[in-house]
């Protein structure tokens, strides 16, 4: 029953290293080779004053590499640093990557999510020894923080949690009261 298992696992993983090895490598060599060849063959030897220029089809690969790969270093650059499509495509990625809502398998199931846990309940425990709990609402916000942890911990996805309490809009309003002036 193991080995079924591994196999049901092996194959989408194979066809995820199949579609990356064969776009990312072997289509951007087919790709190349074949654009440069037809352009030479097909447009440069056509033409004699751009045959003068390009004698051969192996200079005419080592002037197409000297201005075309700086070229797309360019072009990946302001990609990823000026323009939005980078993040309009990380943003697509985020969303729809079920693991950003669900606490993932090893350090976070196992020492993040026990860590804050404990933290929350031993602050919540400091707070009322001291009396720093004054209000409903902040016992309110440690309960449905330490629900949510709980939520993550059973191994559910967080955008399935249905709140019980507002926490986001209560800590909102408790930092915007501790940002004013004490009279």
């Amino acid at each position: 029953m193991k080995s079924r298992s591994a196999f049901k696992r092996l194959l989408p993983r194979a066809w995820y290293y199949f579609r990356m090895g064969y776009t990312i490598y072997i289509a951007f060599a087919i790709g190349f080779f074949g654009s440069t060849s037809a352009i030479y063959y097909l447009a440069i030897k056509s033409v004699p004053v751009l045959q003068e220029v390009f004698p051969s089809y192996t200079l005419f690969l080592v002037i197409v590499a000297l201005t075309f790969v700086p070229a797309s270093i360019f072009a990946g650059w302001v990609h990823m640093k000026r323009s939005p499509m980078y993040r309009s495509e990380q943003d697509i990625a985020v969303e729809s990557n079920p693991y950003n809502y669900k606490a993932t398998v090893g350090k976070d199931k196992d020492l993040t999510l026990p860590t804050n846990v404990f933290s929350l309940l031993m602050s919540k425990r400091f707070a009322e020894k001291y009396g720093l709990l004054k209000r409903e609402e902040e016992l309110q916000v440690y309960d449905e923080l330490v629900r949510r942890y709980k939520w993550l911990s059973d191994g559910k996805d967080i955008r399935d949690y249905v709140p019980k309490y507002d926490v986001k809009s209560t800590i909102e309003r408790m930092i915007k009261e501790l940002e004013e002036p004490v009279p």
